[in-house]
């Protein structure tokens, strides 16, 4: 019934519904006891045994003073005069199937003739030109848009950066398939002992720096008071709790960007935008000439607002192995330039205002860097 109602209020200009019945006589009876109805609506009933379209609508029209050809007997006198007399116009025509079975003869041969080529491979003139000129159109068409073919229409700014990354030795070649993950390792339920993947430490992560409050100063006490309070409110797991870097987060509260963010009065967090951008820019392999556009979608993780415009935050829950220094800095910071500058290119696009400082923060080793 709800795909009936989708059907009947969508129609711009014409809805046409088929439908057929075996013997009309019998339909005739079926909706004989509709007839003797004042209610508006169907019976509850007759609703639920119903299984087609038909059956609804035939019912529902049984009643109206033009549809005679739909009633067996006269209409009950309690069915109300609003209903008999509605100004809607009807008009109903008994067709019978044997109308469109009805094949002459030259059809009949041609039809045999086309059936018997087809079933023995056999080759077809064509004598109409304007036919054969069609045909021709339909196997030698070539679609236009040929990249189109190959590339998402929508894309996500991480999915973008590692498809732009320039690669280093924390670099996977292997892209994340969109709809379905590759199964690595025995499901939680069967394991022995539950671990969490990088992916769900990450989130983790995340998920405490989108909620812990700047208003306050930390140390350890406090942040473990507070993460108690995370997890009384099923904002966290046990498990999470147990694998959250403590000593980040309190390096990063307690340095010079953090003791930013607790005096600031504007803080924005996990900020999602959607932003349309030219192909060739989203895939550098983009061949077509003609101006195709990519949507575009991420979250920003934390924005914070000054007299000059916004810093922009992003945390990263990458391992670092080596020993941090200059190069270090400047391979991770290369890395994550495209995500970062995309981030930053659709708030002033978007908010027209101007991003001025752009920061990334890797809770391991607790490092931050200034993209």
């Amino acid at each position: 019934m709800r795909v009936l109602y989708v059907a009947l209020t969508r129609a711009k200009e014409k809805l046409v519904l088929l439908g057929t019945v075996p013997s009309l006589a019998d339909v005739k009876q079926k909706w004989q006891m509709i007839q003797q109805q004042s209610e508006w609506v169907l019976p509850s009933y007759y609703r639920l045994e119903s299984r087609t379209f038909l059956e609804w609508i035939g019912a529902a029209f049984t009643r109206h003073q033009d549809a005679d050809i739909l009633r067996k007997e006269e209409l009950s006198y309690q069915v109300p005069s609003t209903i008999v007399n509605h100004d809607v116009p009807v008009s109903i025509e008994r067709v019978h199937s044997k109308k469109y079975q009805q094949i002459d003869e030259s059809q009949r041969e041609t039809i045999e003739a086309l059936e018997t080529a087809i079933f023995e491979w056999q080759p077809q003139q064509l004598i109409d030109q304007k036919q054969k000129e069609k045909v021709d159109r339909a196997l030698n068409f070539v679609y236009p848009y040929q990249d189109a073919q190959f590339y998402r229409a929508k894309q996500s700014v991480t999915e973008m950066k590692r498809q732009q990354e320039v690669k280093d030795m924390y670099s996977d070649a292997q892209l994340i398939e969109p709809f379905r993950a590759p199964i690595r390792k025995r499901p939680r339920f069967m394991q022995e002992e539950e671990t969490l993947s990088r992916a769900e430490i990450g989130t983790a992560m995340h998920t405490v720096m989108q909620h812990i409050p700047f208003d306050r100063q930390w140390d350890r006490s406090t942040l473990e008071e507070w993460l108690d309070s995370l997890q009384m409110n099923e904002l966290i797991t046990e498990k999470e709790i147990e694998v959250i870097d403590r000593e980040a987060i309190l390096t990063f509260l307690q340095s010079d960007l953090g003791q930013m963010l607790q005096e600031t009065e504007t803080v924005e967090r996990e900020i999602p935008f959607s932003l349309t951008l030219p192909a060739k820019e989203v895939y550098p392999n983009w061949q077509d000439d003609l101006e195709e556009r990519i949507f575009l979608q991420g979250v920003i993780d934390c924005l914070m607002w000054t007299d000059e415009g916004w810093i922009l935050i992003d945390y990263k829950t990458d391992q670092i192995h080596q020993t941090v220094n200059k190069d270090l800095k400047a391979g991770l910071r290369q890395r994550y330039q495209i995500q970062i500058d995309l981030y930053a290119r659709a708030l002033e696009e978007i908010w027209e205002q101007p991003i001025v400082k752009k920061y990334l923060y890797f809770f391991d080793q607790a490092l931050l860097i200034e993209a």
